[in-house]
């Protein structure tokens, strides 16, 4: 029930809800359903990246926070770029001709959560450059015969509450 008298509603909006009205004045206010630009920031990389015919979902901000780079055309040179993204937090490189140096750029992303290194030739002086990413809670690694248990097993220990996915 409003505290307010039904009649000081103007006549157009008796009947509807208080919080129907805010809701709809939020909405109409936040842009209602636009799709963020992507930020200036990310802009450059994002550029960079077009012909690597990659993916990308932004945050609420504009920021890049996936990225998805797949097939044998992606190399190191593409991480020079992928290392500018600072928000990112969702990284898919699988069947990615990157090596362990270029696995090395990917220290500069703090936010970096999930890591896609699937069919790739990366080995386990990869994952020592991984250690230095504390936020890195999956990691998917199948359809690699470099990568060692002995490896991953010392990766694990640096990363806790690592999990990864090697089937």
């Amino acid at each position: 029930m409003s505290r307010f008298p039904h009649h000081w509603r103007p006549r157009h909006l008796r009947g509807v809800s208080a919080v129907a009205v805010l809701l709809a004045g939020c909405l109409l206010s936040a842009g209602c359903g636009k799709a963020p630009k992507l930020a200036a920031e990310d802009k450059p990389a994002i550029d960079a990246l077009q012909s690597y015919h990659g993916a990308h979902k932004l945050d609420n901000q504009g920021r890049v926070i996936e990225l998805t780079l797949e097939g044998k055309h992606v190399d190191d040179l593409a991480l020079d770029h992928v290392k500018a993204l600072t928000a990112l937090r969702r990284l898919s490189l699988y069947g990615a001709s990157v090596t362990d140096d270029g696995i090395a750029k990917l220290h500069s992303l703090p936010r970096l959560e999930a890591l896609g290194l699937a069919d790739t030739q990366v080995t386990d002086n990869a994952l020592l450059h991984l250690k230095k990413s504390p936020a890195l809670a999956h990691l998917w690694v199948s359809k690699n015969g470099k990568i060692t248990n002995k490896g991953l097993e010392a990766l694990k220990r640096d990363l806790p509450g690592l999990v990864v996915y090697r089937q």
